[in-house]
């Protein structure tokens, strides 16, 4: 595991880790020697300091960016980067990415599906000209492109 400082326990990301690997509640109680009801409480936990952590970053990002850009499931990726390069220009910010890098960076965020994004994003711009992305999916999935500084 990483040596980075985070805001979970040394339990609660051993119960994470092996709850992601597809181990059932059971298993984990198992080969942690506790009981399954211990690691539900400890995965609850887990799983809500990581959605704060999420929200912590997104408020962090409305503060911090310039102007945001929200972009719907289903658009193409050529077309979704020209919004994002038109509302950094409309505000004279040079953007540090361009189209092409844009465009993938999108699909990178949002998944592929048919050439098109597969689920909305929201593009944050600094007046520094940086991007961070976010793409929210349902179960608590998400996927997070930032950039800080």
């Amino acid at each position: 595991m990483s040596s980075r400082r985070v805001f979970l326990t040394k339990r609660q990301l051993e119960v994470l880790r092996l709850r992601l690997q597809g181990h059932t509640q059971a298993a984990v109680a198992s080969s942690l020697k506790t009981t399954r009801e211990n690691v539900a409480v400890v995965e609850r936990r887990a799983r809500r300091n990581v959605q704060r952590a999420v929200y912590t970053l997104l408020t962090y990002l409305e503060l911090s960016c310039k102007t945001k850009v929200e972009l719907k499931k289903g658009e193409s990726p050529t077309l979704a980067a020209k919004k994002v390069l038109r509302e950094a220009s409309s505000l004279g910010i040079k953007l540090k990415d361009h189209l092409p890098e844009l465009a993938q960076l999108l699909l990178k965020v949002s998944g592929e599906e048919n050439g098109k994004l597969k689920r909305d994003v929201v593009v944050y711009i600094s007046a520094r000209g940086s991007v961070s992305m976010i793409s929210l999916g349902g179960d608590e999935e998400f996927t997070l492109f930032a950039t800080f500084g």
